[in-house]
């Protein structure tokens, strides 16, 4: 059997970077480096599976972030390791866990037309009162699925499935013509 190597390739190392639209930008998107993606999945439909992830992570650096009942997405900082044994210890039979860290690409998008901007590509409220500091959704943005969180007030942090950033990534530029955005690799 022959034998190859995998390279490893950031989704989004070849996207279009500068800037584009309306001068000065009011939008700034920038390509994340690939973090730790754990998708967490209630093994059981209790009420206190959320509690239980919660206790799990207690002292790991990681954002837990809700996708849909009883299923999170616990992100990373990039390097970080997450001693995936230890969690199980604590969390037992009760929370599923899989490395999804491969399919998945974070991006950022702030600016004072942030909101102005996302709402051209979903359907959801995007007003801070609707919408607050730490709120995570998945919903569409364009054509894409993504987990969207807002980071700050004028701050959102998108996680889309890798194969699919590099297409957000240039529908993002494009809704963002009018207000000027300034796109870079971060």
């Amino acid at each position: 059997m022959p034998e190859f190597a995998l390279i490893h390739r950031k989704a989004l190392a070849t996207a279009r970077t500068g800037q584009f639209g309306a001068t000065p930008a009011a939008v700034e998107l920038i390509a994340l480096p690939e973090c730790g993606v754990l998708q967490a999945m209630a093994a059981h439909f209790a009420a206190d599976s959320e509690a239980t992830l919660h206790a799990a992570f207690k002292d790991t650096p990681v954002s837990i972030r809700r996708v849909s009942p009883y299923q999170w997405l616990v992100i990373s900082e990039p390097n970080v390791q997450v001693d995936l044994d230890s969690i199980r210890n604590v969390s037992g039979t009760r929370i599923t866990l899989l490395d999804q860290s491969h399919g998945y690409a974070p991006m950022q998008i702030s600016g004072p037309k942030v909101e102005n901007m996302l709402a051209k590509g979903t359907g959801v409220d995007l007003s801070i009162n609707q919408w607050p500091v730490g709120q995570s959704h998945q919903t569409l943005v364009g054509h894409t699925s993504a987990l969207v969180t807002r980071t700050e007030p004028t701050k959102f942090e998108l996680i889309v499935m890798r194969s699919f950033a590099g297409s957000l990534w240039d529908e993002l530029i494009t809704m963002g013509l009018e207000f000027g955005v300034n796109a870079r690799n971060g």
